[in-house]
């Protein structure tokens, strides 16, 4: 009964954070405390993203998952606490319920069907195709309609993205690709949906690597060098192409620089002795020392994985049988020994990237926005990381006072280099009003209404708010 009472509850706390999305008909934020939650909806997604690529555990990645629901429930937005007395947050509330109910229905079917407490996650090529046939009509229903509500809102990419989840999880992978393709026509550079999409034509082609699943996954791969499963899959299109050297190449790379017990490296394991094998190669020879196998895939303890950052397969076990006090502690140690390694390999993008989002997790802000510059500076461009630092500083500054004069710099980089960011757009707009630049306000606000949709809910905020500037 337990299990099922903090089931539902988590199933409340999802839906609210794919919901919330969904009503805003943009990304424009209204107030600091949705910027705050647009943000923490981003840390979701990262934390989701860094389980399925190894970087952290299933438990860290549901410790830091609470923490962050934890962090959105004490916003003071009308979209998590409730308040239907505020217009910012007056949201479309019969299609909130409609995707609500679709998202618990979805995962009660499926924790019902496929879950079990013990039971690990399925990683990228070790999922098996679930049966399509004997799913519920309520599911479909739900599904149907919201394809339907898609029609309507061709450019809502939560929706989309959320459309090719749910067809994914009822087995229906062509669905699946055809609404991660609409959702990559908004966002062609996000990585998680080239994977997806990928991933989707992979799975309705019996699990070959067709050639528009490669473009996707290279796609993925240029944008983002380190990606796991685009360079698994690249690997797997070499393999079937008989260029076994090549694949042995790919997977040797993905396992040194994979966790030690990363969930996928059974996966790795099992294609590396296939292919070595077939090319006559004593696979011990090739790999990593501290990774080489001493009988099955076994994979011993080394000096080497006791100084990794990460936490080894012995800290995993450990975590087990830990209270959640010394739980804590040992992620918090972890997360220092990440800092000091980063201290003398300063120009480890993705370490910062790790460390960044340890940080915020851990609600050490100051911490996480030190972190975020130093993806700046290797990184000058990179306008998710400079989102994410202005951020940080908003979320350790006193709410009752102008914003801080370093997220306003931030924000004006970012329309620098992109003058249509829609969050820049409206908090510069914000900077200037309480600076009483009312001019360069009503500016950055008429803007932002020229991107938003006409008469949604977003549009008449930043319109009731631009009408209340003083004329100069």
């Amino acid at each position: 009964m337990t299990l099922w009472l903090v089931l539902s509850l988590m199933t409340i706390v999802a839906a609210l954070f794919v919901v919330v999305p969904m009503l805003r008909s943009g990304k424009a934020s209204i107030t600091r405390d949705d910027f705050s939650l647009e943000v923490y909806r981003d840390q979701l997604r990262e934390l989701e993203s860094d389980v399925r690529r190894g970087l952290l555990s299933d438990d860290e990645g549901k410790a830091a998952k609470l923490e962050i629901e934890r962090r959105m429930l004490g916003l003071n937005t009308g979209e998590v606490a409730g308040d239907a007395q505020k217009s910012a947050a007056a949201r479309s509330l019969p299609v909130a319920a409609m995707i609500a109910l679709g998202m618990a229905v979805l995962g009660f079917f499926m924790y019902a069907q496929l879950g079990t407490p013990g039971v690990p996650g399925q990683p990228f090529a070790q999922r098996s195709t679930p049966p399509a046939d004997g799913q519920p009509g309520k599911m479909r229903e739900v599904i149907e309609r919201l394809a339907k509500r898609m029609e309507t809102e061709p450019d809502n990419l939560d929706g989309w993205s959320l459309l090719g989840q749910s067809y994914s999880s009822v087995a229906q992978y062509d669905e699946a690709a055809n609404a991660f393709q609409q959702a990559l026509k908004l966002e062609p550079d996000n990585t998680d949906l080239l994977m997806s999409y990928g991933e989707s034509l992979v799975l309705t082609s019996g699990n070959e690597v067709i050639p528009a699943a490669k473009e996707a996954f290279e796609k993925a791969l240029k944008i983002d060098p380190t990606h796991m499963g685009s360079r698994f899959y690249l690997a797997e299109f070499a393999a079937q192409q008989d260029d076994l050297q090549a694949a042995m190449d790919g997977w040797l790379a993905l396992v040194a620089d994979s966790p030690a017990d990363a969930p996928w490296m059974p996966a790795l394991m099992q294609r590396l002795e296939k292919v070595a094998k077939a090319q006559g190669v004593e696979l011990a020879s090739v790999l990593p020392k501290s990774l080489a196998p001493t009988g099955g895939n076994q994979m011993p303890a080394s000096d080497e994985a006791a100084q990794a950052p990460g936490p080894s397969q012995a800290d995993v076990a450990a975590a087990k049988d830990m209270s959640t006090g010394d739980r804590s502690e040992m992620i918090r140690s972890m997360v220092n020994r990440l800092a000091e390694r980063l201290k003398d390999e300063p120009d480890d993008l993705e370490g910062w990237q790790r460390l960044a989002r340890a940080y915020g997790v851990l609600g050490e802000q100051d911490k996480a926005a030190e972190a975020l510059a130093q993806i700046t500076r290797l990184q000058p461009n990179n306008i998710d990381a400079m989102m994410q630092r202005a951020s940080a500083l908003i979320e350790k500054s006193d709410r009752s006072k102008p914003l801080p004069t370093e997220a306003v710099d931030i924000f004006k980089k970012v329309l620098a280099i992109k003058p249509d960011n829609q969050d820049a757009l409206y908090f510069t707009g914000l900077a200037a009003s309480q600076n009483k630049q009312f001019s360069l306000a009503r500016e950055r606000w008429t803007k932002l209404l020229t991107l938003l949709p006409k008469d949604g809910q977003a549009w008449q905020a930043v319109s009731g708010q631009l009408a209340k500037l003083p004329l100069q």
